[in-house]
């Protein structure tokens, strides 16, 4: 299982999520609370572990700042967070200057699944399941029926975010059938990232 934390924005975040076995940090670059400059964002992801994968999240941003804040932060990830169509991601790939990078798109899940949505972006490594809700393109941080994706097989990573914490961690691996935890909130205290929290989270995991 692979476990990915969001919304880093402070060096402090940093050095306590260096002491777990995660495999992604996520960084906003998007309007968010958790929103940090492209500045910042390459000092945290120098002071990041190595072999912690750095993703960037955007939502709806032009082609161009994605490819800068790629070459400023030495990103590894795109996740694309907002309402972005196939034309625009095949463009961005089209564009992406560095090999090996790989590109995550969100599905707002509702109260039902449409699969020929997911299947129309098949050029992306990762399909990010996380709760729909009005006005609002992520962080919510609430869940939706896990139920809804317990069958979706893809081709690509399979991701599950949204509302995730160290109490509900099981149950959301064992019926999303996900490959990938993405947790924010969850492991927060006062928008910071809390060491205890995480440890619980980690020590949860069966």
């Amino acid at each position: 299982m692979e476990i990915k934390i969001c919304g880093i924005k402070k060096i402090k975040e940093i050095n306590i999520i260096n002491n777990f076995d995660l495999t992604y940090a996520g960084f906003i670059f998007s309007h968010s609370k958790r929103k940090i400059s492209l500045e910042m964002g390459k000092v945290l992801i120098e002071k990041l572990r190595r072999d912690i994968l750095p993703v960037g999240v955007f939502v709806n941003e032009d082609i161009s700042f994605i490819l800068k804040a790629v070459k400023i932060c030495k990103l590894k990830v795109i996740q694309l967070h907002g309402d972005e169509t196939t034309d625009y991601i095949e463009k961005l790939k089209n564009n992406l200057e560095i090999k090996g990078i790989k590109i995550w798109k969100v599905i707002h899940v509702k109260n039902e699944i449409n699969i020929d949505e997911i299947k129309k972006y098949n050029m992306v490594h990762g399909i990010l399941f996380e709760t729909f809700k009005t006005g609002s393109y992520g962080g919510t941080g609430e869940t939706f029926n896990w139920d809804l994706i317990k069958d979706i097989t893809v081709n690509q990573k399979k991701i599950l975010a949204g509302g995730i914490n160290s109490e509900n961690i099981n149950s959301a691996i064992n019926i999303s059938k996900a490959n990938v935890i993405d947790v924010n909130s969850g492991v927060e205290t006062n928008l910071i990232k809390d060491k205890e929290k995480i440890k619980l989270l980690f020590k949860n995991i069966k």
